[in-house]
Protein backbone atom coordinates (compact mmCIF):
# COMPACT_ATOMS: atom_id res chain seq x y z
CA UNK A 1 0.00 0.00 0.00
CA UNK A 2 1.43 3.35 -1.08
CA UNK A 3 0.05 6.87 -0.61
CA UNK A 4 0.82 9.63 -3.12
CA UNK A 5 0.04 13.18 -2.04
CA UNK A 6 -1.32 15.48 -4.75
CA UNK A 7 -3.22 18.74 -5.11
CA UNK A 8 -7.02 18.76 -5.22
CA UNK A 9 -8.61 20.53 -8.19
CA UNK A 10 -12.04 18.88 -7.97
CA UNK A 11 -13.25 17.28 -4.71
CA UNK A 12 -14.69 13.83 -4.16
CA UNK A 13 -14.01 10.26 -3.03
CA UNK A 14 -13.94 7.12 -5.13
CA UNK A 15 -12.64 3.54 -4.96
CA UNK A 16 -12.15 2.16 -8.45
CA UNK A 17 -9.74 0.50 -10.89
CA UNK A 18 -7.14 2.76 -12.46
CA UNK A 19 -6.69 3.29 -16.19
CA UNK A 20 -3.03 4.11 -16.92
CA UNK A 21 -3.01 6.38 -19.95
CA UNK A 22 0.13 6.25 -22.05
CA UNK A 23 0.92 9.18 -24.31
CA UNK A 24 1.29 8.59 -28.01
CA UNK A 25 4.96 8.45 -28.98
CA UNK A 26 6.26 9.07 -32.47
CA UNK A 27 9.26 6.84 -31.70
CA UNK A 28 6.98 3.79 -31.44
CA UNK A 29 5.19 4.57 -34.68
CA UNK A 30 5.88 2.71 -37.94
CA UNK A 31 5.79 5.05 -40.92
CA UNK A 32 6.70 4.61 -44.58
CA UNK A 33 8.28 7.77 -45.92
CA UNK A 34 7.41 8.80 -49.49
CA UNK A 35 8.64 11.46 -51.87
CA UNK A 36 8.57 15.12 -50.90
CA UNK A 37 5.42 15.61 -52.98
CA UNK A 38 3.78 12.60 -51.29
CA UNK A 39 4.72 13.86 -47.83
CA UNK A 40 3.28 17.29 -48.61
CA UNK A 41 0.06 15.66 -49.83
CA UNK A 42 -0.16 13.54 -46.66
CA UNK A 43 0.28 16.67 -44.52
CA UNK A 44 -2.46 18.56 -46.38
CA UNK A 45 -4.78 15.55 -45.98
CA UNK A 46 -4.05 15.37 -42.24
CA UNK A 47 -5.05 19.04 -41.88
CA UNK A 48 -8.46 18.32 -43.43
CA UNK A 49 -9.06 15.22 -41.28
CA UNK A 50 -7.95 17.01 -38.10
CA UNK A 51 -10.23 19.96 -38.82
CA UNK A 52 -13.20 17.62 -39.19
CA UNK A 53 -12.28 15.79 -35.96
CA UNK A 54 -12.12 19.09 -34.09
CA UNK A 55 -15.57 20.03 -35.38
CA UNK A 56 -16.91 16.77 -33.95
CA UNK A 57 -15.11 17.32 -30.64
CA UNK A 58 -16.55 20.83 -30.42
CA UNK A 59 -20.06 19.41 -30.79
CA UNK A 60 -19.39 16.65 -28.24
CA UNK A 61 -18.00 19.11 -25.67
CA UNK A 62 -20.84 21.55 -26.33
CA UNK A 63 -23.45 18.86 -25.64
CA UNK A 64 -21.73 17.39 -22.58
CA UNK A 65 -19.96 20.33 -20.94
CA UNK A 66 -21.45 23.60 -22.21
CA UNK A 67 -20.32 26.31 -24.59
CA UNK A 68 -17.50 27.86 -22.56
CA UNK A 69 -15.70 24.50 -22.28
CA UNK A 70 -16.25 23.64 -25.93
CA UNK A 71 -14.67 26.85 -27.25
CA UNK A 72 -11.23 25.33 -26.77
CA UNK A 73 -11.76 23.19 -29.86
CA UNK A 74 -12.56 26.27 -31.89
CA UNK A 75 -9.18 27.61 -30.74
CA UNK A 76 -7.54 24.37 -31.89
CA UNK A 77 -9.17 24.70 -35.30
CA UNK A 78 -7.67 28.17 -35.58
CA UNK A 79 -4.22 27.02 -34.44
CA UNK A 80 -4.17 24.12 -36.86
CA UNK A 81 -4.68 26.60 -39.69
CA UNK A 82 -2.01 29.00 -38.44
CA UNK A 83 -0.02 30.05 -41.51
CA UNK A 84 3.32 30.24 -39.69
CA UNK A 85 2.87 26.75 -38.27
CA UNK A 86 1.86 25.26 -41.62
CA UNK A 87 4.69 27.02 -43.46
CA UNK A 88 7.27 25.67 -41.02
CA UNK A 89 5.98 22.12 -41.53
CA UNK A 90 6.04 22.52 -45.31
CA UNK A 91 9.58 23.93 -45.25
CA UNK A 92 10.79 21.01 -43.13
CA UNK A 93 9.21 18.53 -45.55
CA UNK A 94 10.87 20.30 -48.47
CA UNK A 95 14.21 19.90 -46.70
CA UNK A 96 13.72 16.12 -46.63
CA UNK A 97 12.00 15.51 -43.26
CA UNK A 98 9.04 13.13 -43.32
CA UNK A 99 5.62 14.61 -42.50
CA UNK A 100 5.21 13.23 -38.93
CA UNK A 101 8.65 14.44 -37.82
CA UNK A 102 8.10 17.78 -39.57
CA UNK A 103 4.85 18.26 -37.63
CA UNK A 104 6.51 17.19 -34.39
CA UNK A 105 9.44 19.60 -34.86
CA UNK A 106 7.24 22.55 -35.82
CA UNK A 107 4.81 21.89 -32.96
CA UNK A 108 7.67 21.53 -30.47
CA UNK A 109 9.24 24.79 -31.67
CA UNK A 110 5.99 26.70 -31.33
CA UNK A 111 5.29 25.15 -27.90
CA UNK A 112 8.74 26.13 -26.62
CA UNK A 113 8.27 29.65 -27.94
CA UNK A 114 4.92 29.92 -26.10
CA UNK A 115 6.37 28.49 -22.87
CA UNK A 116 9.15 31.08 -22.91
CA UNK A 117 6.69 33.98 -22.85
CA UNK A 118 5.88 35.67 -19.54
CA UNK A 119 2.15 35.28 -20.09
CA UNK A 120 -0.06 32.61 -18.51
CA UNK A 121 -2.46 32.55 -21.46
CA UNK A 122 0.31 32.12 -24.03
CA UNK A 123 1.93 29.41 -21.90
CA UNK A 124 -1.37 27.50 -22.00
CA UNK A 125 -1.21 27.72 -25.81
CA UNK A 126 1.99 25.64 -25.64
CA UNK A 127 -0.07 22.64 -24.55
CA UNK A 128 -2.54 23.39 -27.34
CA UNK A 129 0.23 23.27 -29.97
CA UNK A 130 1.37 19.91 -28.59
CA UNK A 131 -2.24 18.73 -28.74
CA UNK A 132 -2.78 19.65 -32.39
CA UNK A 133 0.66 18.31 -33.34
CA UNK A 134 -0.10 14.92 -31.77
CA UNK A 135 -3.45 14.86 -33.52
CA UNK A 136 -1.84 15.44 -36.91
CA UNK A 137 0.89 12.87 -36.23
CA UNK A 138 -1.65 10.21 -35.21
CA UNK A 139 -3.56 10.85 -38.42
CA UNK A 140 -0.35 10.60 -40.49
CA UNK A 141 0.68 7.38 -38.73
CA UNK A 142 -2.87 5.98 -38.73
CA UNK A 143 -2.80 5.49 -34.94
CA UNK A 144 -5.96 5.87 -32.83
CA UNK A 145 -5.79 7.69 -29.49
CA UNK A 146 -5.82 5.33 -26.49
CA UNK A 147 -9.04 6.58 -24.91
CA UNK A 148 -11.25 3.47 -24.81
CA UNK A 149 -12.45 2.81 -21.26
CA UNK A 150 -14.10 -0.59 -20.91
CA UNK A 151 -15.04 -0.16 -17.24
CA UNK A 152 -15.61 2.92 -15.05
CA UNK A 153 -12.11 3.98 -13.96
CA UNK A 154 -9.83 6.61 -12.47
CA UNK A 155 -7.57 7.93 -15.24
CA UNK A 156 -3.86 8.27 -14.42
CA UNK A 157 -1.65 10.28 -16.79
CA UNK A 158 1.33 12.62 -16.91
CA UNK A 159 -0.96 15.34 -18.17
CA UNK A 160 -3.94 15.27 -20.48
CA UNK A 161 -4.38 17.37 -23.55
CA UNK A 162 -7.87 18.88 -23.61
CA UNK A 163 -9.00 16.88 -26.61
CA UNK A 164 -7.89 13.65 -24.91
CA UNK A 165 -10.02 14.45 -21.86
CA UNK A 166 -13.15 15.04 -23.92
CA UNK A 167 -12.59 11.93 -26.07
CA UNK A 168 -12.97 9.59 -23.09
CA UNK A 169 -16.51 8.33 -22.53
CA UNK A 170 -17.91 10.63 -19.89
CA UNK A 171 -19.96 7.89 -18.19
CA UNK A 172 -16.80 5.80 -17.64
CA UNK A 173 -14.70 8.54 -15.99
CA UNK A 174 -14.70 8.31 -12.18
CA UNK A 175 -11.76 10.65 -11.59
CA UNK A 176 -8.43 12.03 -12.79
CA UNK A 177 -4.96 11.80 -11.31
CA UNK A 178 -2.28 13.79 -13.14
CA UNK A 179 1.43 13.79 -12.38
CA UNK A 180 1.69 17.33 -13.76
CA UNK A 181 -1.01 19.85 -14.57
CA UNK A 182 -2.19 23.15 -13.09
CA UNK A 183 -5.37 24.27 -11.37
CA UNK A 184 -6.20 26.61 -14.26
CA UNK A 185 -5.44 24.22 -17.12
CA UNK A 186 -8.13 23.23 -19.59
CA UNK A 187 -8.15 19.70 -18.20
CA UNK A 188 -8.74 20.99 -14.66
CA UNK A 189 -11.65 23.09 -15.90
CA UNK A 190 -13.08 20.10 -17.75
CA UNK A 191 -12.75 17.88 -14.65
CA UNK A 192 -14.70 20.40 -12.58
CA UNK A 193 -17.26 20.66 -15.38
CA UNK A 194 -17.69 16.88 -15.27
CA UNK A 195 -17.93 17.06 -11.46
CA UNK A 196 -15.48 14.20 -10.90
CA UNK A 197 -12.71 14.09 -8.25
CA UNK A 198 -9.29 15.07 -9.57
CA UNK A 199 -5.72 15.56 -8.37
CA UNK A 200 -2.77 17.22 -10.07
CA UNK A 201 0.96 17.26 -9.30
CA UNK A 202 0.77 13.70 -7.91
CA UNK A 203 4.19 11.96 -7.84
CA UNK A 204 3.13 8.45 -8.91
CA UNK A 205 5.44 6.78 -11.46
CA UNK A 206 4.18 5.08 -14.60
CA UNK A 207 5.63 1.73 -13.49
CA UNK A 208 3.97 1.90 -10.04
CA UNK A 209 0.52 1.05 -11.36
CA UNK A 210 -1.00 -0.86 -14.24
CA UNK A 211 -4.46 -0.63 -15.75
CA UNK A 212 -6.98 -2.49 -13.60
CA UNK A 213 -5.22 -2.00 -10.24
CA UNK A 214 -7.58 -0.95 -7.45
CA UNK A 215 -6.96 2.55 -6.03
CA UNK A 216 -8.55 4.99 -3.62
CA UNK A 217 -8.81 8.53 -4.99
CA UNK A 218 -9.28 10.83 -2.00
CA UNK A 219 -9.74 14.27 -3.52
CA UNK A 220 -10.77 15.62 -0.12
CA UNK A 221 -7.52 14.93 1.74
CA UNK A 222 -5.64 15.15 -1.57
CA UNK A 223 -4.12 11.71 -2.05
CA UNK A 224 -4.08 8.61 -4.23
CA UNK A 225 -3.70 5.27 -2.42
CA UNK A 226 -2.61 2.20 -4.35
CA UNK A 227 -3.08 -1.43 -3.27
CA UNK A 228 -5.27 -0.53 -0.25
CA UNK A 229 -5.72 -3.23 2.40
CA UNK A 230 -9.10 -4.50 3.60
CA UNK A 231 -9.18 -2.27 6.68
CA UNK A 232 -8.57 0.89 4.67
CA UNK A 233 -11.14 -0.11 2.07
CA UNK A 234 -13.64 -0.59 4.88
CA UNK A 235 -12.76 2.85 6.30
CA UNK A 236 -13.27 4.49 2.90
CA UNK A 237 -16.52 2.66 2.39
CA UNK A 238 -17.73 4.46 5.52
CA UNK A 239 -16.23 7.80 4.38
CA UNK A 240 -17.90 7.54 0.98
CA UNK A 241 -21.20 6.65 2.63
CA UNK A 242 -20.85 9.62 5.01
CA UNK A 243 -20.07 11.95 2.12
CA UNK A 244 -23.03 10.62 0.19
CA UNK A 245 -25.21 11.10 3.26
CA UNK A 246 -24.01 14.69 3.55
CA UNK A 247 -24.85 15.32 -0.12
CA UNK A 248 -28.29 13.83 0.50
CA UNK A 249 -28.69 16.01 3.61
CA UNK A 250 -27.86 19.07 1.55
CA UNK A 251 -30.80 18.30 -0.73
CA UNK A 252 -33.02 19.44 2.15
CA UNK A 253 -31.91 22.98 1.28
CA UNK A 254 -32.88 22.72 -2.38
CA UNK A 255 -35.18 25.59 -3.39
CA UNK A 256 -35.38 26.77 0.23
CA UNK A 257 -34.93 30.50 1.05
CA UNK A 258 -31.42 31.57 2.01
CA UNK A 259 -32.08 33.03 5.46
CA UNK A 260 -30.01 33.22 8.65
CA UNK A 261 -31.31 31.96 12.00
CA UNK A 262 -32.37 35.45 13.00
CA UNK A 263 -34.12 36.24 9.70
CA UNK A 264 -31.60 38.08 7.55
CA UNK A 265 -32.26 37.25 3.88
CA UNK A 266 -29.17 36.58 1.77
CA UNK A 267 -29.32 36.48 -2.02
CA UNK A 268 -27.60 33.26 -3.11
CA UNK A 269 -26.66 33.38 -6.76
CA UNK A 270 -24.43 31.40 -9.14
CA UNK A 271 -21.42 32.17 -11.33
CA UNK A 272 -21.78 30.87 -14.89
CA UNK A 273 -19.99 31.11 -18.25
CA UNK A 274 -22.73 30.27 -20.73
CA UNK A 275 -26.47 29.92 -21.23
CA UNK A 276 -26.02 26.14 -20.98
CA UNK A 277 -24.96 26.55 -17.32
CA UNK A 278 -28.40 27.89 -16.38
CA UNK A 279 -29.64 24.29 -16.17
CA UNK A 280 -27.21 23.81 -13.24
CA UNK A 281 -28.44 27.07 -11.66
CA UNK A 282 -31.97 25.71 -11.67
CA UNK A 283 -30.95 22.20 -10.61
CA UNK A 284 -29.10 23.53 -7.54
CA UNK A 285 -31.82 25.97 -6.55
CA UNK A 286 -29.92 29.25 -6.84
CA UNK A 287 -31.94 32.46 -6.76
CA UNK A 288 -30.30 34.03 -9.79
CA UNK A 289 -27.00 34.57 -11.57
CA UNK A 290 -24.53 36.84 -9.77
CA UNK A 291 -21.86 36.61 -12.46
CA UNK A 292 -22.36 35.85 -16.14
CA UNK A 293 -18.86 35.80 -17.63
CA UNK A 294 -19.59 37.47 -20.95
CA UNK A 295 -15.96 37.29 -22.12
CA UNK A 296 -16.59 33.66 -23.11
CA UNK A 297 -18.69 35.01 -25.98
CA UNK A 298 -15.50 36.51 -27.43
CA UNK A 299 -12.97 33.75 -26.76
CA UNK A 300 -11.99 31.04 -29.24
CA UNK A 301 -13.36 32.90 -32.27
CA UNK A 302 -11.78 34.19 -35.47
CA UNK A 303 -14.17 37.17 -35.48
CA UNK A 304 -15.98 39.22 -32.85
CA UNK A 305 -19.60 38.34 -31.98
CA UNK A 306 -22.06 40.73 -33.57
CA UNK A 307 -24.61 42.79 -31.68
CA UNK A 308 -27.31 40.47 -33.01
CA UNK A 309 -25.49 37.35 -31.79
CA UNK A 310 -24.99 38.83 -28.34
CA UNK A 311 -28.58 40.03 -28.09
CA UNK A 312 -29.82 36.52 -28.88
CA UNK A 313 -27.58 34.96 -26.19
CA UNK A 314 -28.51 37.43 -23.46
CA UNK A 315 -32.19 37.13 -24.39
CA UNK A 316 -32.02 33.34 -24.17
CA UNK A 317 -30.37 33.57 -20.74
CA UNK A 318 -32.96 36.00 -19.38
CA UNK A 319 -35.86 33.90 -20.65
CA UNK A 320 -34.34 30.73 -19.21
CA UNK A 321 -34.08 32.35 -15.76
CA UNK A 322 -37.81 33.15 -15.77
CA UNK A 323 -37.64 36.38 -13.81
CA UNK A 324 -34.58 35.62 -11.68
CA UNK A 325 -31.84 38.24 -11.73
CA UNK A 326 -29.06 37.94 -14.33
CA UNK A 327 -25.98 40.03 -13.55
CA UNK A 328 -23.81 40.25 -16.66
CA UNK A 329 -20.19 41.25 -16.20
CA UNK A 330 -19.14 43.20 -19.26
CA UNK A 331 -16.19 41.69 -21.12
CA UNK A 332 -13.36 40.94 -18.69
CA UNK A 333 -10.80 40.50 -21.44
CA UNK A 334 -7.03 40.64 -21.01
CA UNK A 335 -4.57 39.17 -18.48
CA UNK A 336 -5.28 35.41 -18.42
CA UNK A 337 -8.32 35.76 -20.74
CA UNK A 338 -7.02 36.59 -24.19
CA UNK A 339 -9.20 37.06 -27.26
CA UNK A 340 -7.38 36.13 -30.44
CA UNK A 341 -9.58 38.16 -32.79
CA UNK A 342 -8.84 41.40 -30.87
CA UNK A 343 -5.08 40.99 -31.49
CA UNK A 344 -4.11 42.74 -28.27
CA UNK A 345 -0.47 43.73 -27.89
CA UNK A 346 1.85 41.51 -25.88
CA UNK A 347 2.39 43.03 -22.41
CA UNK A 348 5.22 42.46 -19.96
CA UNK A 349 2.73 42.20 -17.08
CA UNK A 350 -0.79 41.64 -18.47
CA UNK A 351 -2.41 41.40 -15.01
CA UNK A 352 -1.47 45.05 -14.54
CA UNK A 353 -2.03 46.07 -18.14
CA UNK A 354 -4.81 46.82 -20.57
CA UNK A 355 -7.72 44.65 -19.50
CA UNK A 356 -11.45 44.68 -18.77
CA UNK A 357 -12.88 48.22 -18.49
CA UNK A 358 -9.62 49.69 -19.79
CA UNK A 359 -10.14 47.92 -23.12
CA UNK A 360 -13.80 48.95 -23.18
CA UNK A 361 -13.10 52.64 -22.62
CA UNK A 362 -10.26 52.60 -25.16
CA UNK A 363 -12.45 50.89 -27.79
CA UNK A 364 -15.80 52.59 -27.40
CA UNK A 365 -17.45 51.00 -30.50
CA UNK A 366 -16.60 47.53 -29.18
CA UNK A 367 -18.02 48.39 -25.75
CA UNK A 368 -21.17 49.96 -27.18
CA UNK A 369 -21.90 46.87 -29.25
CA UNK A 370 -22.02 44.75 -26.10
CA UNK A 371 -23.98 47.33 -24.12
CA UNK A 372 -26.59 47.72 -26.87
CA UNK A 373 -27.03 43.96 -26.98
CA UNK A 374 -27.58 43.92 -23.22
CA UNK A 375 -30.04 46.81 -23.34
CA UNK A 376 -32.01 45.24 -26.19
CA UNK A 377 -32.26 41.96 -24.25
CA UNK A 378 -33.24 43.70 -20.99
CA UNK A 379 -36.96 43.65 -21.82
CA UNK A 380 -37.00 39.83 -21.63
CA UNK A 381 -36.17 39.47 -17.95
CA UNK A 382 -34.44 40.94 -14.93
CA UNK A 383 -31.02 42.23 -16.00
CA UNK A 384 -28.20 44.01 -14.16
CA UNK A 385 -24.98 45.28 -15.73
CA UNK A 386 -21.67 45.02 -13.88
CA UNK A 387 -18.33 46.58 -14.89
CA UNK A 388 -15.05 44.83 -13.90
CA UNK A 389 -11.66 46.21 -12.81
CA UNK A 390 -12.77 49.68 -11.71
CA UNK A 391 -10.16 51.87 -9.99
CA UNK A 392 -11.75 55.34 -10.13
CA UNK A 393 -14.97 57.33 -10.01
CA UNK A 394 -14.15 58.77 -13.43
CA UNK A 395 -14.23 55.29 -15.00
CA UNK A 396 -17.67 54.67 -13.51
CA UNK A 397 -19.02 57.95 -14.82
CA UNK A 398 -17.62 57.28 -18.29
CA UNK A 399 -19.34 53.88 -18.34
CA UNK A 400 -22.65 55.38 -17.21
CA UNK A 401 -22.42 58.02 -19.91
CA UNK A 402 -21.77 55.42 -22.61
CA UNK A 403 -24.73 53.33 -21.40
CA UNK A 404 -26.92 56.45 -21.57
CA UNK A 405 -25.74 57.09 -25.14
CA UNK A 406 -26.51 53.50 -26.12
CA UNK A 407 -29.99 53.71 -24.63
CA UNK A 408 -30.74 56.97 -26.44
CA UNK A 409 -29.53 55.57 -29.77
CA UNK A 410 -31.59 52.41 -29.36
CA UNK A 411 -34.76 54.30 -28.46
CA UNK A 412 -34.31 56.53 -31.52
CA UNK A 413 -34.05 53.35 -33.60
CA UNK A 414 -37.38 52.12 -32.12
CA UNK A 415 -35.89 49.42 -29.90
CA UNK A 416 -37.42 48.80 -26.48
CA UNK A 417 -35.21 49.02 -23.38
CA UNK A 418 -36.12 48.21 -19.77
CA UNK A 419 -36.61 51.31 -17.63
CA UNK A 420 -34.68 50.34 -14.51
CA UNK A 421 -31.54 48.26 -15.06
CA UNK A 422 -29.35 48.05 -11.93
CA UNK A 423 -25.78 49.21 -12.58
CA UNK A 424 -22.93 47.86 -10.47
CA UNK A 425 -19.20 47.43 -10.40
CA UNK A 426 -16.78 44.73 -9.37
CA UNK A 427 -14.46 45.61 -6.52
CA UNK A 428 -11.18 43.89 -7.44
CA UNK A 429 -8.48 46.42 -6.63
CA UNK A 430 -7.27 48.01 -3.39
CA UNK A 431 -7.96 51.38 -5.07
CA UNK A 432 -11.66 50.55 -5.40
CA UNK A 433 -11.78 49.47 -1.74
CA UNK A 434 -10.22 52.72 -0.55
CA UNK A 435 -12.63 54.73 -2.74
CA UNK A 436 -15.67 52.62 -1.79
CA UNK A 437 -17.64 55.56 -0.32
CA UNK A 438 -17.21 57.69 -3.44
CA UNK A 439 -17.97 54.76 -5.75
CA UNK A 440 -21.05 53.73 -3.77
CA UNK A 441 -22.59 57.12 -4.50
CA UNK A 442 -22.47 56.30 -8.23
CA UNK A 443 -23.79 52.72 -8.42
CA UNK A 444 -26.60 50.39 -7.36
CA UNK A 445 -24.42 47.56 -6.05
CA UNK A 446 -20.93 46.23 -5.43
CA UNK A 447 -19.67 42.72 -6.09
CA UNK A 448 -16.22 41.77 -4.83
CA UNK A 449 -14.04 39.66 -7.08
CA UNK A 450 -11.90 38.11 -4.36
CA UNK A 451 -9.56 36.29 -6.76
CA UNK A 452 -8.13 39.47 -8.29
CA UNK A 453 -8.49 41.47 -5.08
CA UNK A 454 -6.29 38.91 -3.33
CA UNK A 455 -3.57 38.94 -5.97
CA UNK A 456 -3.47 42.73 -6.13
CA UNK A 457 -3.54 43.18 -2.36
CA UNK A 458 -0.80 40.60 -1.73
CA UNK A 459 1.23 41.47 -4.86
CA UNK A 460 1.01 37.79 -5.78
CA UNK A 461 0.33 36.58 -9.33
CA UNK A 462 -2.40 33.95 -8.94
CA UNK A 463 -1.26 32.25 -12.17
CA UNK A 464 2.33 31.79 -10.97
CA UNK A 465 2.96 28.44 -9.22
CA UNK A 466 6.23 29.76 -7.73
CA UNK A 467 4.32 32.16 -5.48
CA UNK A 468 1.19 30.06 -5.01
CA UNK A 469 2.03 29.67 -1.31
CA UNK A 470 1.49 33.43 -0.86
CA UNK A 471 -1.97 33.46 -2.44
CA UNK A 472 -4.49 33.37 0.41
CA UNK A 473 -7.92 34.95 0.02
CA UNK A 474 -8.48 34.65 3.78
CA UNK A 475 -5.48 36.89 4.50
CA UNK A 476 -6.40 39.50 7.12
CA UNK A 477 -5.47 42.35 4.76
CA UNK A 478 -7.94 41.08 2.16
CA UNK A 479 -10.70 40.59 4.73
CA UNK A 480 -10.24 44.11 6.15
CA UNK A 481 -10.56 45.64 2.68
CA UNK A 482 -13.72 43.61 2.10
CA UNK A 483 -15.20 44.80 5.37
CA UNK A 484 -14.49 48.41 4.37
CA UNK A 485 -16.43 47.86 1.14
CA UNK A 486 -19.45 46.28 2.87
CA UNK A 487 -19.62 49.12 5.41
CA UNK A 488 -19.41 51.76 2.67
CA UNK A 489 -22.27 50.06 0.82
CA UNK A 490 -24.42 50.09 3.96
CA UNK A 491 -23.73 53.79 4.53
CA UNK A 492 -24.94 54.60 1.01
CA UNK A 493 -27.94 52.27 0.94
CA UNK A 494 -26.71 49.91 -1.78
CA UNK A 495 -26.13 46.16 -1.53
CA UNK A 496 -22.75 44.48 -1.57
CA UNK A 497 -22.01 40.93 -2.66
CA UNK A 498 -19.12 38.59 -3.39
CA UNK A 499 -18.64 36.61 -6.60
CA UNK A 500 -15.06 35.35 -6.13
CA UNK A 501 -13.99 31.95 -4.81
CA UNK A 502 -14.20 33.17 -1.21
CA UNK A 503 -18.00 33.33 -1.47
CA UNK A 504 -18.04 29.52 -1.49
CA UNK A 505 -15.88 29.13 1.63
CA UNK A 506 -18.48 27.98 4.16
CA UNK A 507 -16.03 28.42 7.05
CA UNK A 508 -16.31 32.18 6.44
CA UNK A 509 -20.02 32.48 5.63
CA UNK A 510 -20.96 33.83 9.07
CA UNK A 511 -18.11 36.36 9.03
CA UNK A 512 -19.06 37.65 5.57
CA UNK A 513 -22.67 38.12 6.62
CA UNK A 514 -21.52 39.83 9.80
CA UNK A 515 -19.48 42.25 7.66
CA UNK A 516 -22.70 43.23 5.91
CA UNK A 517 -22.65 41.30 2.64
CA UNK A 518 -26.17 40.43 1.53
CA UNK A 519 -25.34 38.53 -1.68
CA UNK A 520 -23.06 35.56 -2.34
CA UNK A 521 -22.49 34.18 -5.81
CA UNK A 522 -20.88 30.75 -6.06
CA UNK A 523 -20.43 27.90 -8.52
CA UNK A 524 -23.67 25.89 -8.89
CA UNK A 525 -22.16 22.86 -7.12
CA UNK A 526 -21.56 24.91 -3.94
CA UNK A 527 -25.06 26.38 -3.71
CA UNK A 528 -26.57 23.98 -1.18
CA UNK A 529 -23.53 23.90 1.12
CA UNK A 530 -23.49 27.70 1.28
CA UNK A 531 -27.26 27.83 1.87
CA UNK A 532 -26.86 25.43 4.79
CA UNK A 533 -24.07 27.62 6.18
CA UNK A 534 -26.35 30.66 5.89
CA UNK A 535 -29.16 28.82 7.69
CA UNK A 536 -26.78 28.01 10.58
CA UNK A 537 -25.60 31.61 10.91
CA UNK A 538 -26.57 33.93 13.77
CA UNK A 539 -24.97 37.34 14.23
Amino acid sequence: MTTYQGRVISPGLVVAPVFVYEKFSLDKCEYAKGTIAEEQAKFEHSLKVATEQLKQLFTKALNELGRDKSLLFEVHRMLIQDDDFKDEVRNLINSGVDAPHAVYTAGDNFAKMMQSLDDAYMQERALDFKDISNRLIRILCNVEAQTELTVPSVILADDLEPSETVTFRKDKILGFVLRQGSANSHTAILARGMNVPALIQTPVKQKDLKTGDLVILDAVSGCLISDPDKELLADYKVKIADRQAELEELKRYLHKPSVTKNGRVIKLYNNIGSVDDIAAVEANGAEGVGLFRSEFLYMGRSSLPTEEEQTAIYTKALKALQGKLLIVRTMDIGADKQVTCLRLKKEANPALGKRAVRICLADKPLFKEQLKALLRASVYGKLAIMIPMIISVDEVRQCKQIIAECKEELLKADYKVADDIPFGIMIETPAACVLADELAAEVDFFSIGTNDLTQYTLACDRQNPDVAYLYDDTNEAVLRLMKMVAEAAQRHGIWAGICGELAGNTALTSKLIEYGFTELSVSPAKTLAVRRAIAHTTF
